[in-house]
């Protein structure tokens, strides 16, 4: 069950507290009082640990600290959230002495936003209750699995393909490069769904600049019925882009697992492309995924010095039953000065008959701006990581029977990436 929140603010401070309830994550589910003494009375006579308080400014003969502080004594509220605009390093302290447990600046809270620690308040400023028993689930599991197999094609002509990615070690660019041919997938005209299955701490949502996604465990807390899209529980990032992943909380992430394989089955009735991220831990949920997959990438640096990590992750895929045909090797972070060598690795389990593609780098400042959620304005840029993305993307779903007659479609698939380093200022302006 959600906790519940209740708030009492001067009617002139409703907005500011309209933003710290979606910076919280609740704005859904807070009631107002009317008075302070309301509020006071509301919370002592329920029972305690029942309601959660969030104090603005009062507004009236009571000041907010004094009221944060009598909740507090009372002894019924789970926590106490006090909001002051300008809150002073005196004001915290007092609030500290007095219990509060938070006290936050709405005048701190764009700030906070621009420079990504907003991203905090999707997990350790967020409240919530604690972790119910596994054993509580099971009956949520069997019920989506069975909504899950529903819809679930028998016709494996109308399934969309699913490109499943893999690596052996992390920091590779493994989460921006599936969420680059995302996003290129979908201005391409192609409904996509992408699923970050780094059930724990995936991060596929920064990189498409969404601050807070939805929480993937909520599947097994909020069934959908049979009316229900399974779609409506995705993060829209645009009209065509449908986001899937992670879980809020961690320790949720392995319940989830029984599930994997229904929900990429039954994802890709839904969509025209799916497009995997898994951690690099050999998880079930990784199993699953790769097994389901039309197409298992494997992404890596240089293959020199990876090569015992590539070979981990091919035997694995091996050993799970993935066909040699539908294992992909893709290098990121190539130098195009370098020319390719296709026979490292060659002799490893899997990487047999496997294809191999490149993608460049993007040069000084790429990581930056893709640390502030800028992927698409990157993705717009004629620079050699757009461009080889786009042709391996073309050549995946060329292979696959699904690239689109679009002009911009076809071009990638001709035209071979070339060297073009990423730069803030490579477009110019013309004058006159």
């Amino acid at each position: 069950m959600l906790e519940k929140w209740i708030s009492y603010v001067g009617l002139d401070a409703r907005v500011e507290i309209g933003a710290i309830l979606t910076y919280l994550g609740i704005s859904n589910r807070c009631e107002f009082t009317d008075s302070a003494a309301s509020l006071r009375s509301i919370v002592a006579r329920s029972t305690p640990q029942d309601y959660s308080v969030l104090i603005g400014n009062t507004g009236s003969d009571v000041s907010d600290i004094n009221l944060a502080a009598a909740i507090v004594k009372d002894g019924n509220a789970r926590c106490v959230v006090l909001v002051r605009s300008g809150a002073s390093g005196s004001l915290r302290s007092r609030a500290a002495k007095a219990g509060v447990d938070l006290v936050i600046d709405p005048m701190e809270l764009g700030d906070l936003v621009k420079v990504g620690r907003g991203y905090q308040s999707y997990g350790a400023d967020r409240l919530s209750q604690p972790l119910p028993e596994a054993s509580d689930y099971v009956a949520s599991i069997q019920e989506l699995n069975t909504y899950l197999q529903s819809l679930i094609p028998l016709d494996k002509t109308l399934k969309a393909p699913i490109l499943t990615f893999t690596s052996g070690r992390g920091g590779v660019g493994k989460t921006t490069l599936v969420s680059s041919m995302a996003l290129i997938a979908s201005s391409w005209g192609l409904k996509v769904a992408l699923v970050d299955f780094d059930l724990s701490y995936g991060n596929a949502f920064e990189k498409l600049g969404i601050r807070q996604p939805k929480d993937f465990s909520d599947l097994v807390a909020d069934v959908p019925s049979e009316k229900e899209s399974l779609l409506e529980k995705a993060t829209c990032v645009h009209k065509n882009l449908y986001l899937f992943g992670p879980c809020v909380k961690p320790e949720m992430a392995e319940l989830l697992f029984p599930c994997v394989s229904h929900f990429l089955q039954a994802v890709s009735g839904l969509v025209d492309l799916v497009l995997v991220d898994t951690t690099t831990a050999s998880t079930d949920c990784y199993a699953q995924a790769a097994q389901c997959a039309d197409r298992l990438v494997i992404v890596s640096e240089n293959p020199l010095t990876c090569i015992n990590s590539l070979a981990k992750v091919s035997g694995l895929a091996v050993r799970l039953g993935v066909a040699r045909t539908r294992i992909i090797r893709l290098e990121n972070k190539a130098n195009p000065k370098v020319k390719q060598d296709f026979s490292v690795g060659k002799a490893e389990i899997g990487l047999e008959a496997a294809k191999m593609f490149r993608i460049f780098e993007g040069g000084p400042g790429f990581q930056e701006l893709i640390q502030q959620g800028k992927l698409s304005v990157l993705l717009q840029e004629e620079t050699s990581f757009a461009q080889s993305v786009s042709f391996v993307l073309a050549h995946f779903l060329n292979e696959l029977g699904i690239l689109p007659q679009l002009r911009e479609a076809q071009i990638a698939l001709q035209v071979a990436p070339e060297k073009k380093p990423f730069s803030l200022f490579n477009r110019r302006k013309e004058v006159g």
